[in-house]
């Protein structure tokens, strides 16, 4: 008995050692976050955290993936030596937009740049993707499906298992020259797709602070960890806050994208979607070539209520959805007298030149004998046919068919009497931040009210047609107008 007891003595001693020689240097996880700790199946992904401690300059990193109760990891990833140089920052699918000089590169701890400078094969090796320095680790882990640029092998030459669904364990080891550990850090993460996810453009800052909590209220995941291959470190390394670093692996990055739009509900919240956004063309185009645009169970549209994030006098608006089948949304009246507008254009003076504004039409809208008023609104995507949607090598998605304009008919509703007729394209030029943005889903248009319509029962009937002239279902609405003096 006494011989046990010593025997478990010795053994606890001995983990404590372990345990104490870990802590030599402190280790923190902070990518995959806490709450993006979910990954889609076969995706690849970074993990990315914090050092605190002398780290030796020949030191290995390592990071370890385990399935959930394994001792075998089903990933390993591993480099050694503090701050390394032989990175391939002329890679020829990493695409850089600061400069011709690349050199900022060496230094700027992307994964997916390691390699061997005396093996330039050893670029396309997926064992060897991490870096680490006195403050910071990362590292790209393989889901087993992006193949574009590298070899799904592990370093013993076998091929790798696909991440499949199920809850697995990321370790994260720092050991000395002589295997010693000096650090651990270990975080939970599950393989599996999102239930509900947002899918919105980021900018401009006021939009992305409404999505942010509009998708914290609900629950649902919204995407800020950064997708592999696309690198923009001041975002999310603390050593390198105010960087203005930028480097993409176009294929690797919009594929994890898309993978992300595999099942689930979509929240798709309709403001400043430009045809070459991510947005549009990876996303939706992934849920188009899926042939979900019309499921409610994979995609449900949004919009602001008043057309804009916040009007100049202050009011706020709300994110709406909108109804099965609706495809159409009138969200504000402006009324600018007799004064001309230019169509599908906003900018901060666009408030100034109007006489009022009307955000509720449930009873119509007012204005005098001749007066102009511009009807503010979106649309929905529609879904393409097969034959309309390319995908291209790059990634992306090109539709051919969309809601390409409305048509508007001021009538006399007793006698069926059309006064004026007028269509318009939809596609709205907003000024954001100095720059002019184009959104696709959105428009602006001024409508010319003929003269003499006083007392008469007027209304102004609106519906949508797409690239081949067809009507849309669901674009139809009926706004009544009394006309004044």
């Amino acid at each position: 008995m006494k011989k046990r007891i010593i025997c478990c003595i010795v053994l606890i001693g001995c983990l404590v050692g372990i345990h104490v020689a870990a802590d030599t240097i402190e280790m923190e996880i902070t990518t995959p976050s806490i709450s993006q700790s979910r990954i889609a199946p076969e995706r690849d992904f970074y993990v990315i955290g914090k050092l605190n401690g002398t780290v030796p300059q020949d030191a290995t990193l390592s990071v370890e993936l385990y399935k959930a109760g394994a001792t075998t990891p089903i990933r390993v990833v591993e480099t050694r030596g503090k701050s390394n140089q032989s990175m391939n920052v002329n890679y020829p699918l990493l695409s850089y937009y600061a400069s011709d000089d690349r050199t900022p590169l060496y230094s700027a701890m992307m994964p997916d740049l390691v390699y061997d400078a005396e093996d330039s094969s050893s670029i396309q090796a997926i064992w060897n993707k991490a870096y680490f320095t006195d403050r910071t680790f990362t590292a790209l882990l393989a889901g087993g499906e992006y193949s574009t640029d590298v070899n799904l092998i592990d370093k013993n030459g076998r091929p790798i298992e696909k991440l499949k669904s199920g809850q697995y364990l990321l370790v994260v080891t720092m050991r000395d020259t002589n295997g010693n550990i000096q650090g651990r850090t270990q975080k939970n993460i599950a393989i599996d797709h999102a239930k509900d996810r947002m899918l919105a453009r980021f900018s401009p800052s006021n939009h992305f602070e409404n999505i942010k909590e509009f998708s914290e209220q609900r629950g649902y995941e919204l995407f800020l960890d950064p997708f592999p291959g696309y690198w923009s470190p001041s975002n999310y390394i603390p050593e390198l806050s105010g960087s203005p670093i930028f480097a993409e692996i176009l294929p690797k990055w919009r594929l994890a994208d898309a993978q992300e739009y595999q099942s689930g509900v979509a929240h798709f919240v309709i403001y400043n979607v430009s045809d070459t956004s991510a947005t549009y063309n990876v996303e939706v185009g992934t849920l188009q070539h899926q042939g979900v645009i019309n499921d409610n169970k994979r995609m449900q549209s949004y919009y602001y209520s008043f057309g804009e994030p916040l009007l100049p006098n202050g009011v706020k608006s709300t994110i709406v959805k909108f109804e099965q089948g609706d495809k159409l949304q009138i969200t504000r009246v402006d009324n600018t007298g007799q004064l001309s507008v230019k169509d599908n254009y906003m900018d901060a003076n666009t408030f100034n030149q109007l006489v009022s504004y009307d955000i509720d039409m449930a009873d119509g809208t007012v204005i005098h004998d001749g007066d102009k008023l511009s009807f503010n609104g979106v649309v929905t995507p529609i879904q393409n046919s097969l034959s309309d949607i390319e995908k291209r090598g790059d990634g992306t998605y090109v539709m051919q068919n969309k809601i390409l304009s409305v048509d508007y008919k001021i009538v006399d509703t007793a006698s069926g009497t059309v006064y004026a007729s007028q269509s318009k394209n939809v596609g709205i030029d907003r000024m954001i931040d100095n720059k002019v943005r184009n959104s696709i889903f959105e428009f602006r248009h001024e409508v010319q009210f003929p003269k003499g319509l006083v007392g008469k029962n007027i209304s102004v009937l609106i519906e949508a047609k797409d690239i081949y002239g067809q009507t849309v279902s669901g674009t139809q609405e009926k706004i009544p107008v009394e006309v004044l003096r």
